[in-house]
């Protein structure tokens, strides 16, 4: 073997049968193995997997097997394979993911030409089974200057990423005691001092929603909330979460192989300026607010009142912000220079937007826009006599259908616009007009069922306020006749008052009884649509990975 070795492949094994035959056929076309190590990672090794591993080894002298008798973390096998490895970059490699041929190549001569860059990433197809390309491609952003930030609250350098070796010494190794986001949390670490570099091309393929992913696992949302309050993302911080990071996560220290480390403070100061000015000293106090689940709301109010007696935070802040932005000012006097005498238009308030240049021109991502789009286009092509809805979103789905049929319209809270093609009636569904009874051939209710009793709206207070709406959705509706129903989806839990958030177990339990699931879709915690997915007993049990995702339901009454 070659003892040139520039690039470490690690790949962790674990009862992986099904995956170790592909895996080491594809591993046979990639490009540039006489550069290449494979160390592969072997957890608690079976009899099945070892039969297929010393039948490909002959034909692979660049494989390195790693026997580890017990089963240990993931990051800890990368951890020890990071200190076993000869090469100058490092990359993973799942078992279960596919990587392209010139993949890994790509990556090294991306480090190459680009020597202050530190690691390496691309876009990936997504896909929901294995070996099969799919339609879904990631679009990661590029790492420079105006999407630093990014790279500071959300994770970009997917399950392939490229890093060079060096930077364990700055940076650290992977915290052990997270079990499935100390990638991220790496990301973060090595974004606060280093530049990456993106491919041009893809590199490979992701096997999502599997059940033995650890993406799958339920500390998932925990432990993201444990890294934005250990480094200042506040603003993505979930509070239902805090206290359970708090007692299972040590925020300012890392665990390399049983032994803790205490978290460095970056060199550079980027990351307080972004967030705020909020150094690690200040994630105490920021915590000890952040607990309550009232705070949130509590805010908002203060902020309306404030604007409603005339003072408004925001432009304050804006007006703040303005006179240190040299660029604002610099384009205001030039503005004002080429006004000149001109009256056409009178000088009125400066009213700062100093964000919107580094945003997007818009997002196609989310719940809202994901669900009234789909069910939109489900109703433009079911074509039914009588559509009727309850409680959506009127400057959304309901504006969607009203721009190609009528749409009937109901809601608690009165609506005083006239518009062309919606039917507006004032009523609370929880106590159901007999009219109403047999009343229509399709009905829709999105985002809408979750707060039904919960007091929002100027309901009245009723903890099964939920069922009684759905109850009487069911009278409304023919037989045979169409629902087209979404609520949050996550473990299940009430978030006072603002909404009930429904495991996908208990609402296939309270639907079955008087509806046929014709198909289910639904959005991801990340804001991403996922169409007629499979209903498994895994995938029910694990709610499809989603803490606060988006379930949407086609049911045929029976």
């Amino acid at each position: 073997m070659n003892n040139t070795i520039k690039i470490s492949v690690l790949t962790s094994l674990y009862r992986c049968e099904p995956f170790l035959e592909n895996y080491f056929k594809h591993l046979s076309e990639i490009s540039g193995t006489d550069k290449i190590e494979v160390l592969l990672l072997h957890n608690d090794p079976q009899e099945n997997e070892m039969k297929i591993i010393n039948r490909w080894l002959p034909k692979m002298p660049f494989v390195r097997p790693i026997i580890i008798p017990q089963l240990e973390t993931l990051y800890r096998s990368w951890n020890r394979g990071i200190m076993l490895s000869r090469g100058e970059y490092i990359t993973v490699w799942n078992v279960d993911d596919v990587r392209f041929p010139d993949s890994i190549i790509q990556q090294a001569d991306a480090l190459d030409k680009n020597p202050d860059a530190v690691i390496a990433y691309g876009d990936i197809w997504v896909s929901r089974q294995y070996g099969i390309c799919g339609v879904e491609k990631t679009n990661s952003p590029i790492h420079n200057r105006l999407t630093h930030k990014k790279f500071l609250s959300g994770y970009y350098i997917s399950c392939f990423q490229m890093w060079r070796k060096s930077i364990h010494q700055i940076v650290g190794y992977y915290d052990e005691q997270f079990k499935c986001v100390a990638d991220f949390d790496f990301q973060i670490r090595v974004a606060l001092h280093f530049p990456f570099v993106k491919t041009v091309e893809p590199l490979g393929i992701y096997l999502e929603d599997q059940p033995h992913k650890l993406s799958a696992n339920e500390m998932h949302e925990i432990e993201n909330t444990t890294i934005y309050l250990r480094y200042g993302v506040y603003e993505k911080v979930n509070p239902y979460c805090i206290d359970l990071s708090r007692k299972k996560y040590r925020q300012n220290e890392l665990l390399f192989f049983d032994e803790w480390h205490q978290l460095r403070k970056p060199a550079s100061s980027s990351i307080f300026r972004l967030y705020g000015g909020l150094g690690y000293s200040s994630i105490k106090y920021t915590i000890k607010h952040l607990k309550t689940n009232m705070m949130k709301p509590f805010l908002k109010r203060v902020y309306k009142t404030s604007v409603a007696y005339g003072f408004d935070p925001k432009k304050l802040r804006s007006a703040i912000q303005a006179k240190k932005n040299t660029a604002f000012v610099s384009e205001m006097k030039e503005f004002l220079r080429q006004k000149g005498s001109d009256e056409t238009f009178q000088w009125g308030k400066v009213y700062p937007v100093l964000q919107e240049k580094q945003e997007e021109g818009g997002i196609m991502k989310g719940a809202y826009f994901h669900q009234d789009l789909y069910v939109a286009r489900q109703i433009y092509a079911s074509n039914p006599q009588k559509h009727l809805d309850i409680g959506s979103r009127v400057d959304g789905f309901v504006a969607h259908v009203a721009s190609f049929r009528k749409i009937e319209l109901i809601d608690i809270r009165p609506i005083h616009s006239l518009v062309s093609n919606v039917i507006f009636r004032q009523t609370d569904l929880m106590n159901l007009p007999e009219d109403l009874i047999n009343y229509c051939d399709s009905i829709s209710s999105l985002h809408a069922i979750e707060h039904f009793g919960l007091g929002r709206y100027g309901d009245s207070i009723d903890y099964e306020g939920h069922l009684k709406g759905i109850e009487n959705i069911t009278k409304i509706l023919k037989t045979g006749g169409v629902f087209y129903f979404s609520v949050p989806i996550g473990p299940q839990r009430i978030e006072f008052n603002e909404q009930r958030v429904f495991s996908i177990e208990y609402l296939i339990r309270i639907l079955s009884p008087n509806y046929t699931i014709q198909s289910f879709s639904y959005v991801t915690d990340k804001g991403d649509f996922v169409e007629s997915a499979t209903l498994t007993e895994e995938s029910i049990k694990t709610n499809f990975s989603c803490w606060y995702g988006c379930g949407i339901f086609t049911l045929i009454k029976k």
